[in-house]
């Protein structure tokens, strides 16, 4: 088993993306176009994780590191509507 880690904002999509995704029967948002533009817009890294055997995939799992609010100066200050 090889355990491919795979970063959106710089990997190109898999030879073998489309197909995996018919296969295990994943909705449009999990198209490597969207899971880039979602990569690019996150606070943090979105890595990719695809399990493959014999080179074809039997696997993925995609997370975020998500931290949690009240901490000083990890985010931005709330915006005041313009008007």
């Amino acid at each position: 088993m090889v355990i491919e880690v795979l970063d959106p904002r710089r990997d190109a999509e898999p030879a073998y993306w489309t197909s995996l995704r018919d296969k295990a029967g994943l909705r449009a948002d999990w198209s490597w176009e969207v899971l880039t533009v979602q990569a690019w817009a996150a606070r943090t890294a979105q890595p990719v994780t695809v399990l493959l055997e014999a080179g074809e995939p039997h696997g993925v799992v995609s997370s975020a590191w998500v931290t949690g609010a009240g901490r000083p100066g990890r985010t931005s200050p709330p915006r005041c509507p313009s008007g």
